[in-house]
């Protein structure tokens, strides 16, 4: 019976790459979530990914024929099993946290460290169940990668259609799809949500506008990823963004008003002071 061969370069490279991609999600859940998400098995993991990378660095530095057996089989195996564990716990917290908190901690992360923010779209497009999964976290991440603010408004500056890999390999997969899709639908969902684009700009009732559309991409997920639809769902919601900012403008102006005027209703009933003339 022959030995099994050692491990390959392109073994080793793909799962210290995977492992790379699960420790980004997981620190971008972690602010999310409040705590530290715990790692089982994490010292023997880290033991064999260490020692991974050192036979990687051997490989690259003295050739590939040096990749000893040092990480057999089974080791790659405990690997595997480690990052699936880590892989299935993460995608349980993303069902667990509501998409509030995200809101909150997700601009900060993509300001400052978009690499995980586009890892974390991957990783839930992988995990995400048709139909039992909601596609408000995923509309979110891929309108937060795509816009940026200039001049004071937020602005599409990034094709949405190529914020990730996974996004690009999902637009390219409804294309490429064996049953097409229903591109009739398709289009419509993209012409109601650019001509809401344009209405919100007068809508009154923005709550009940905002439900709507949420429902109209909810119930068009099998067909989202079509270029012309994601596109659009991206504008409208940086179109909404930045209504809901001149409404808050608005208030802030009104709030200002109504303490200058307070502050003038406090100056008259003030006592007079030795300075004042009319004392």
């Amino acid at each position: 019976m022959s030995e099994p061969s050692p491990p390959s370069e392109k073994d080793i490279v793909g799962r210290i790459n995977r492992y790379s991609a699960l420790r980004s999600v997981e620190r971008v859940l972690s602010p999310s979530v409040r705590r530290r998400l715990p790692l089982s098995s994490a010292t023997r993991r880290q033991t064999v990914l260490v020692r991974m990378q050192r036979l990687l660095d051997g490989a690259l530095s003295r050739g590939i024929e040096h990749l000893e057996p040092a990480v057999d089989v089974e080791g790659l195996r405990t690997v595997d099993s480690d990052l699936d564990a880590l892989a299935a716990r993460l995608a349980t917290t993303l069902r667990r946290t509501p998409l509030a908190q995200f809101r909150a901690t997700l601009p900060e992360v993509v300001s400052a460290h978009r690499g995980d923010a586009v890892a974390l779209l991957d990783f839930w497009l992988e995990q995400m169940s048709p139909g039992r999964d909601p596609l408000h976290l995923v509309d979110y991440l891929i309108t937060l990668l795509s816009t940026d603010e200039v001049d004071g408004q937020v602005t599409v500056v990034t094709d949405p259609a190529t914020v990730s890999a996974g996004v690009e390999r999902a637009v390219l997969g409804l294309q490429d799809a064996s049953v097409p899709p229903d591109s009739k639908r398709a289009h419509e969902v993209a012409a109601r949500l650019r001509e809401s684009s344009i209405s919100v700009l007068h809508e009154d009732d923005l709550g009940a506008m905002i439900v709507d559309m949420r429902t109209l991409k909810a119930n068009a997920a099998d067909v989202y990823f079509d270029r012309d639809l994601l596109r659009s769902a991206v504008q409208y919601n940086a179109t909404v963004k930045n209504r809901f900012a001149a409404l808050l403008e608005i208030d802030r102006e009104q709030d200002a008003a109504v303490l200058r005027t307070l502050e003038a209703l406090r100056a008259l009933d003030a006592p007079p002071t030795e300075s004042d003339p009319d004392a």
